[in-house]
């Protein structure tokens, strides 16, 4: 940090081509330090470029830009749910694409209209595009309508996640 007491970091990023950058996180820091996160609405399948800023003595210093492009994501969809009973239902979703990515592995999660906390089924690999995707839930409460979504988890390490649109079943 040389002779100053506080340096203000900037990371910023904009799609490649574009003249406007967008401010991706911006900190004071105290010591050395490190960032390393941009998250917004990025576009799949898209280079952009990012770089860093420090603001200090009156001044903006900029960092050499880089390049990165981001992923194809898999293409999924949350089905119906069916045998629909007391306490148990069996809900269906749809990947339709894998994206850039060998393996996927789906999951569900549900919960209690209104409720804020989800549910989560293990992620089970789906290793083939022209199925649906099922998973029995059980231990459901007679009468009561719960909202599902199919979600997928790919990537190293499966840190990426996709889920699809919110359906609904009521049980009996």
């Amino acid at each position: 940090m040389g002779d100053y007491d506080s340096v203000t970091l900037r990371l910023s990023y904009r799609e490649k081509g574009d003249y406007t950058w967008n401010l991706a996180a911006s900190d004071e820091f105290t010591s050395t330090g490190t960032m390393s996160t941009i998250q917004g609405n990025l576009k799949e399948d898209t280079v952009y470029e990012c770089r860093a800023s420090g603001i200090y003595d009156d001044g903006t210093y900029y960092g050499v830009t880089k390049e990165f492009t981001t992923l194809d994501a898999p293409t999924i969809s949350t089905a119906e749910a069916y045998e629909i009973n007391k306490t148990e239902a069996t809900l269906y979703g749809n990947a339709d694409d894998k994206g850039e990515f060998d393996t996927i592995y789906g999951y569900f999660r549900w919960r209690k209209e209104g409720d804020s906390d989800w549910n989560k089924t293990t992620p089970g690999e789906y290793p083939n595009l022209d199925i649906s995707y099922g998973h029995t839930i059980s231990s459901l409460d007679k009468l009561t309508t719960y909202e599902f979504q199919f979600g997928v988890e790919y990537g190293p390490s499966n840190e990426y996640d996709t889920i699809a649109s919110t359906k609904t079943f009521t049980t009996e």
